[in-house]
């Protein structure tokens, strides 16, 4: 953990935690193209602890043991203690190969989630309309944290209402399950309304990512997806015989699992990501365990396929996270931080381009006034002032984080600043160090540069 944040979502959030803690409002003053609830929780850890990492970490590996609990009470009950005990055992390591350690919103997502799915099991064998409005509450808050939670609630609603029709039940109580959605994500709506930043919030959370990849995400070499192949992959083998051993055991169960495993499949596209998988390993830990007790309890004749199939899962989650972590040969951040440290004058202005590199040098206790930054989604206005602070008195240096530009910077965007600022960089500064960050597909990189007219130090 001393290499401080090394993935780049994290100090995203923790930035946008540390604005809204100093009373910049988000879809405003700054933008990013995910809903609050990450940011509302960074704001809360920069209160109680500071920068630390150490405080964001501690909090996801608090979720992700309510999560093993969810886990282990989703295979308890559609199958027994036994089942429930191993499926956890099984998600433990599972979300360590997806990354599932990282100050991000899957984890949140899937709190949120399986705790509203858990509700609508129990709801179909003791009907009340309160679990439906907690559940439906339950899906609006994991939309909070991610946009795609909205997907997982459709899914929900789906479900209730066909097994409703097949039992000739009055779908009446359902409205309860909207009722709750609405009642959770109401009120971050009528903020936003208020404060005009609703149709920001909308492009940033919805359109954005309805664009063609072109637009919202580059073209994705196929290294990237070579690179959470396996995986991914191997995740697809567990699937079919997954959902048939629950389709055996009960029809309505199976196609709850399977809408839920659609719903989650959303999240791989337009761009795949290995920590994305995290969405899906409460369904994979459950198939996994179910298939570890079919063998002991079926002739091996009958489900021996099933053998190789796991072992190649367990596997290859591991050897693809083995390759993610060890992809970072120069230290990266750290690195970065160090030499700008060791390296730099101390009075000497910085520009941090863009703003999620902010976080990164306050959390290491660097005086935030050293810097000028702008907000990864700036405003016309906001870039605007800068480039004019940029061209009368250009800082010394300039940190350039490659990564954010390859992912949040398209011509075609709305909210485009990063050309006309990237121009300007590149007449006046030189590269000085260039620290690679992540090996992967990007081999992306930190680049300081130097202000050749500004030599006075």
């Amino acid at each position: 953990m001393r290499y401080g944040y090394q993935h780049i979502d994290e100090g995203v959030y923790m930035t946008m935690g540390w604005l809204m803690d100093n009373g910049k409002r988000i879809y405003v003053d700054f933008f990013e193209h995910k809903p609050p609830g990450i940011a509302a929780i960074a704001a809360i850890l920069l209160n109680l602890s500071g920068a630390s990492l150490e405080t964001a970490r501690i909090s996801i590996a608090l979720i992700q043991m309510m999560n093993t609990l969810l886990v282990f009470e989703l295979a308890r009950r559609l199958h027994d203690e036994g089942t429930g005990l191993l499926a956890a055992a099984l998600y433990v390591p599972f979300e360590i190969a997806s990354d599932g350690v990282w100050f991000v919103t899957e984890p949140f997502l899937v709190l949120f989630s399986t705790a509203g799915f858990l509700l609508i099991l129990s709801y179909e064998t003791h009907k009340n309309n309160l679990k439906l409005a907690l559940a439906g509450t339950l899906f609006g808050v994991a939309t909070i944290f991610k946009q795609y939670g909205i997907l997982f609630f459709i899914a929900a609603l789906a479900f209730t209402i066909y097994i409703s029709r097949l039992k000739r039940e009055s779908t009446k109580p359902i409205i309860y399950l909207p009722l709750g959605f609405f009642a959770a994500i109401l009120p971050m709506v009528v903020y936003f309304t208020s404060n005009g930043s609703l149709s920001n919030f909308i492009f940033a959370v919805v359109t954005y990512n309805l664009l063609p990849a072109t637009l919202s995400n580059p073209p994705q070499p196929i290294t990237e997806y070579f690179n959470i192949l396996f995986p991914i992959l191997s995740a697809i083998l567990l699937i079919p015989p997954g959902i048939y051993l629950e389709y055996t055991k009960d029809k309505k169960v199976s196609l709850l699992l399977f809408l839920w495993l659609i719903a989650g499949l959303t999240l791989f596209f337009p761009r795949p990501g290995l920590f994305k998988l995290q969405v899906l390993n409460p369904l994979l830990a459950l198939f996994s365990a179910n298939f570890l007790i079919s063998l002991c309890k079926l002739p091996l004749f009958r489900f021996g396929w099933s053998v190789p199939i796991f072992i190649v899962y367990l596997l290859l989650m591991p050897a693809n996270v083995t390759y993610e972590c060890y992809s970072v040969p120069d230290g990266g951040l750290a690195a970065t931080i160090d030499y700008i440290q060791n390296h730099t004058d101390p009075h000497e202005k910085i520009f941090l381009f863009p703003f999620t590199m902010q976080y990164y040098f306050y959390a290491k206790r660097e005086p935030a006034t050293r810097y000028l930054w702008v907000a990864q989604w700036s405003t016309e206005a906001q870039k605007d002032e800068m480039l004019t602070v940029l061209v009368a008195n250009p800082p010394k240096y300039v940190i350039y984080d490659s990564t954010c530009v390859i992912h949040k910077c398209r011509d075609g965007s709305p909210l485009e600043y990063a050309r006309e600022i990237s121009d300007f960089i590149v007449a006046n500064y030189v590269v000085e160090k260039n620290f690679t960050i992540y090996g992967g597909a990007y081999n992306a990189y930190i680049m300081v540069l130097r202000n050749e007219s500004n030599s006075g130090s």
